[in-house]
């Protein structure tokens, strides 16, 4: 089939224990497994490059829940994006401000705790996804709003934050969390 649509050049097909094969270089996997056979791949794909994807026909991967499900005419399909590796703790500064993240993970799934000056911030949304994470958070004591977004790479984060003052005056600025 990947001749007859051209798609040699994107794609590659292998007949091998999946148990041993390199997934190094995977970008994207497509499953057809039992649940129980998902969840004994579950340690090796987590191991691949964050932002691989995995789509699995009708069966999860057990606590590991998938970023999406998709069910139409009865077919449901999972869809799952490798994360990134985030927990611990994480500081930086903005101006003359310094901030604190703690950071739980449980697959693409994290709690964060963050500070500002040791004032604890209100967090609204914490998103990983691969190696990009956003946070949405406000400070109750002065009524700044920040919106973090950023990329992982090893113990940096690099990106962008929106702040806004309580008058409604936004500024973005550059982000760089350290580990």
């Amino acid at each position: 089939n990947a001749k007859a649509d051209s798609v040699t050049d994107k794609v590659f097909f292998e007949v091998k224990n999946l148990f041993d094969a390199d997934l190094s270089q995977v970008s994207v996997i497509s499953s057809y497994l039992f649940e129980k056979v998902n969840v004994a791949l579950a340690p090796k794909f987590l191991e691949l490059r964050p932002g691989t994807r995995i789509v699995s026909h009708a069966f999860k991967m057990g606590e590991w829940l998938p970023d999406k499900s998709v069910t139409k005419d009865c077919i449901t399909v999972h869809f799952w994006v490798v994360p990134d590796k985030i927990q611990g703790d994480w500081s930086w500064k903005i101006d003359d401000t310094k901030f604190n993240m703690k950071v739980d993970q449980k697959y693409q799934k994290i709690q964060t705790t963050i500070t500002e000056n040791d004032a604890l911030l209100t967090v609204t949304e914490q998103i990983l996804s691969g190696s990009r994470i956003s946070l949405l958070l406000s400070n109750p004591f002065n009524g700044k709003k920040y919106a973090f977004n950023g990329v992982i790479d090893g113990d940096i984060i690099n990106g962008t934050v929106k702040v806004t003052s309580i008058d409604g005056k936004a500024l973005m600025l550059p982000w760089k969390a350290n580990q």
